[in-house]
């Protein structure tokens, strides 16, 4: 036993003996240093810091107090005085126990004792404005002494907060069971309530005959009522109260009566709230447990906060966070280690979570591969496309495991939650487990390598091949460009003639050549130094002005400081209003790729020829105008997301 439980325990010996719940620090700092002396073997770890007791009492009656069990209280001259606060619980909590005992016994009100209550440990509730509020905390609130207060009764109540969850309900009942054993009292009830349960006189005439002889039936019925036993005790005690309240003088046992009228009203409202709760948000979680059977099939937290029920309301709304909290770890946790939860959390490589029903990853697995077969092809076909075109050479191209390494960065950047998905245990015991239907089946068994326990590469499952994207690429360039001999007769004119004093017939010849395979060389008109750059410095310098012109661009529509990814992320916010994540996202991706497609075509990059303000605002103005776009109403912040995303375009060009 710990210091401060001996403490405890000699202090309520001392109480009981003395019934006297207060006594100085002095007397009792006195008395304890006789109690060491003659039970040293009972109070072993006090006695073993008897000499130190000074240092150790105030930190111990400090905890005692915090625990509720006393209250150290100053007084005015300086002095200290200990109040046992548990006296006073056990006082009234006995009390209790003889009305239970005999349901003659008086209610417990401050007048029935000749102990006083301090004013300050008795908190003041009104039964019809904070009664409920006390319920609603539930067995687990600190143990309390409260003071009921009825209107229009002298008489009020004492209780402890322990004893409200099911000791007060019972006495309440044990009261009103008392009057109800008058025949007289009993026929005048059910006189009262025939006109109000008309056509079920019967099942009225049974209840209260259950109220009278089974107690235990009588109080499970009013924790967890139906429609018919909420309006039963909503009416009999409004029809008690009615009656007793218009008595100017009353008994002892009439006040105690509609004391015990008021609490059972009180109660029977309570619990009907209570389980109206319970029964809207088991509904709630049953309409949340359908969303992970509907497309998009996986959520993160926040979706789930979005999920709205079949009128519009959110669900959330419904459902209380320790009920939401509960639901899913309850449905995230396997039953033993070798199944699967009902819902699988998925973290992905970009730290987002993903809450996902076993039953669908098959089907999300093979939904979502058919759009990422076109999307990963049409990435890579457009990256090899600008790298041919930059005259690049990639290990890609040709050697199977680069292109392996190369296909699953593309696939990870698509949709990460795909990728953290590609799991082999998990696609296993789905498959194991879940019994998914025959083309589910069949997708899966192409993503399982069985002999290696392993996913099958990413080429493999998406039918990539090399060979076909690089000739798919190649057929976006010029036609010059994909034939060696033309492609080095062309660039060989360029260098030629890009470095000529003058315009002359030659050059115009080159130049009709160079257009006719596909491309133009630039002409100013100009006489150019004869000691001109050679070909590779010229294009450097060209890209250096590029750039410079971009970046003062930049600067001109979001300042120098500014950073050009959060304003284009902001600028999202404004014109796309989807409340779908996946659809805002793939409406910012087809954004994206109309304004891309359309800097190729004007060839910007390719030419290091950057626009100017009025050139771009006018590009910009050409897309808003786009068909694609003209369901976005916001026009302004479209147009300037379009302008920013196109200088962060040509921001990246080398």
């Amino acid at each position: 036993m710990s210091k401060k439980e001996e403490l405890r325990k000699l202090l309520k010996a001392y109480i009981h003996k003395t019934q006297e719940p207060e006594l100085s620090y002095s007397n009792f700092r006195s008395l304890l240093d006789k109690y060491l002396e003659r039970y040293e073997g009972e109070l072993k770890e006090l006695a073993s810091v008897k000499n130190e007791l000074d240092v150790h009492l105030p930190t111990l009656l400090d905890e005692l107090g915090d625990e509720g069990v006393i209250e150290v209280v100053p007084k005015p001259d300086g002095s200290k005085t200990i109040r046992y606060l548990e006296y006073y619980r056990e006082l009234l909590e006995q009390r209790y126990k003889v009305v239970q005992a005999r349901s003659d016994t008086p209610l417990p009100s401050e007048q029935n004792f000749s102990v006083v209550f301090p004013p300050d440990i008795v908190i003041p509730v009104d039964v019809k404005v904070d009664f409920i509020s006390y319920l609603e905390l539930g067995e687990n609130q600190p143990p309390r002494i409260l003071r009921i207060q009825f209107p229009d009764l002298s008489k009020s109540l004492l209780v402890t907060t322990p004893l409200l969850h099911r000791v007060l309900l019972e006495i309440s009942l044990q009261k009103i069971r008392q009057y109800l054993r008058n025949q007289k009292n009993a026929t005048y009830i059910q006189h009262k309530l025939v006109p109000l349960f008309r056509g079920r006189e019967r099942i009225l005439k049974d209840q209260i005959i259950n109220v009278l002889t089974k107690p235990d039936l009588t109080i499970q019925d009013l924790m967890n009522p139906t429609d018919f036993i909420y309006q039963f005790w909503s009416q009999t005690t409004s029809f008690l109260l009615k009656e007793l309240l218009e008595k100017k003088e009353k008994l002892e046992e009439e006040n105690d009566l509609a004391i015990a009228a008021y609490l059972v009203g009180a109660y029977s409202i309570f619990f009907k709230g209570k389980t109206t709760k319970e029964k809207e948000t088991e509904t709630a979680l049953k309409t949340l447990s359908g969303y992970f059977e509907k497309s998009p099939y996986a959520y993160t937290f926040h979706d789930i906060y979005g999920f709205k029920d079949s009128k519009g309301f959110p669900l959330v709304k419904k459902i209380d966070n320790p009920s939401l909290q509960q639901f899913l770890d309850n449905k995230t946790t396997p039953a033993d280690p070798k199944s699967l939860p009902e819902i699988i959390k998925v973290k992905t490589v970009d730290k987002k979570e993903y809450f996902i029903s076993k039953t669908t990853v098959a089907r999300f697995l093979l939904e979502r591969s058919f759009s990422l077969f076109r999307e990963i092809r049409a990435r890579i076909i457009q990256d090899w496309y600008e790298a041919l075109e930059a005259d690049e050479k990639r290990k890609e191209f040709k050697e199977p495991q680069a292109f392996e390494e190369y296909a699953l960065s593309i696939l990870k950047q698509l949709d990460p939650l795909f990728f953290s998905l590609l799991n082999f245990s998990l696609l296993f015991l789905i498959l194991e487990q879940v019994k998914p239907n025959p083309m589910e089946k069949e997708f899966l068994e192409s993503v399982l390598d069985r002999k290696g326990k392993k996913i099958n590469p990413i080429s493999k499952i998406f039918r990539l091949y090399p060979e076909d994207l690089l000739a798919e690429a190649k057929l976006k360039l010029p036609f010059w460009k994909t034939i060696p001999i033309l492609k080095q007769i062309v660039q060989f004119f360029i260098r030629l003639y890009s470095t000529q004093p003058k315009v002359s017939k030659s050059k115009k010849s080159a130049e009709q050549t160079a257009m006719t395979l596909g491309t133009t060389t630039a002409s100013t008109g100009e006489e150019v130094p004869s000691e001109s750059p050679s070909p590779s410095s010229s294009e450097r310098a060209q890209r250096v002005k590029f750039q410079k012109t971009i970046e003062a661009l930049k600067a001109r529509y979001v300042g120098p400081k500014a950073d050009i990814k959060r304003e284009l992320k902001d600028l999202i916010d404004l014109w796309n209003t989807l409340l779908d994540p996946k659809a805002k996202e793939n409406l910012v991706e087809d954004v994206n790729s109309l304004v891309r497609d359309f800097l190729r075509k004007l060839k910007i990059a390719q030419r290091y020829q950057a626009p100017t303000p009025e050139r771009l605002e006018k590009l910009a103005e050409e897309l808003v105008a786009h068909e694609a776009l003209e369901k976005i109403r916001n026009k302004e912040a479209l147009k300037k997301y379009i302008i920013l995303y196109m200088l962060e375009v040509l921001g990246k060009v080398r």
